[in-house]
């Protein structure tokens, strides 16, 4: 994976807000998410010659809540483990 630096490292909002912000662009919470930390995936195109897909991943962490709910408090996180 390739760290990109962005404006939104440290971000806090709630999930919901988030998750109504960036759906308009693609983006979904990716599968194996747990309750504390998961990521914001969007598929940006496929390798036909390999058949990889290549993806933007914006990690989170709930700060309050769980991650799914809408009232969660997510932080964007520069990574994580």
């Amino acid at each position: 994976m390739t760290e990109i630096p962005s404006k939104i490292e440290g971000l806090q909002i709630t999930y919901g807000s988030l998750r109504q912000l960036l759906a308009k662009t693609g983006f979904h919470l990716g599968g194996g998410y747990s309750y504390d930390h998961g990521y914001l995936d969007k598929a940006l195109d496929w390798e036909s010659n390999d058949g990889y897909r290549y993806y933007l991943r914006i990690p989170l962490h709930a700060i309050s809540g769980e991650l799914e709910s809408d009232q969660a408090v997510v932080k964007e996180e520069d990574h994580l483990s």
